[in-house]
């Protein structure tokens, strides 16, 4: 059983609390423009350093001497694009409420999470995947050539690591041109300068029907606040 917390408002996440909405999944061109400041990245590449002393310049066979660079050269790697959310390990924690501007933490099974949006989404979406990995975090001189397009999605830069993430993502199938509405018509996957988000919401009069993947909730302590 993996436990982790998704920390927010109450009045966006009380269909998530009474079961009847699951987290919303976020394009992951969104993070770079997300209002809080503290929360916002880069998340369509990742970026790290070369150190200068192993960079060797020539011009014409003359060599550039290194420690006259202003900078160390910043490189960047692609990531695959997906739909995402991310959790915290760290449960009804008082640095994160404020972090995230938050009054509410839930706490989510996202191994049942996860069987919940595989059995919405893969039907309509066959070859598509819905993965939760934990966050690996890198410094700024760690290199990423290595790494594949989809591993990268679970990479953040080690200025996050108080954050403790775990991230839940949707992999579509590559080769569809994007989601299809109730009269046939596509909406891309991707919307250049603009977010996209999934909701999925339960519908339905039996009590019963409903999410299950909640199993607990923990509001703001005003005790934190002090």
């Amino acid at each position: 059983m993996t436990i982790r917390y998704l920390y927010g408002k109450r009045e966006y996440l009380s269909g998530l609390i009474s079961g009847k909405r699951l987290p919303r999944l976020s394009d992951i061109s969104h993070y770079k423009r997300i209002e809080n400041e503290s929360m916002r990245d880069e998340e369509e590449q990742k970026s790290f350093k070369l150190d200068k002393e192993d960079v060797k310049i020539k011009i014409n066979g003359f060599d550039i001497n290194s420690s006259d660079l202003y900078d160390h050269p910043t490189m960047s790697v692609p990531v695959r694009h997906c739909y995402c959310v991310c959790f915290s390990k760290r449960k009804n924690d008082a640095e994160l409420f404020k972090i995230f501007k938050a009054d509410v933490c839930v706490e989510i099974n996202l191994d049942i999470l996860k069987n919940e949006m595989d059995s919405i989404l893969n039907d309509d979406y066959p070859g598509s995947e819905v993965i939760f990995r934990d966050i690996q975090y890198y410094h700024e001189f760690q290199l990423l050539f290595e790494k594949n397009s989809s591993d990268l999605v679970f990479y953040k830069p080690i200025t996050f690591i108080h954050e403790q993430e775990t991230r839940l993502a949707f992999f579509y199938p590559l080769q569809k041109q994007g989601f299809k509405g109730m009269n046939g018509e596509v909406m891309p996957f991707r919307k250049e300068g603009g977010s996209l988000h999934i909701e999925m919401h339960i519908t339905g009069e039996d009590p019963d029907l409903k999410s299950r993947c909640v199993t607990g909730v923990h509001f703001l302590n005003a005790a934190f606040n002090e």
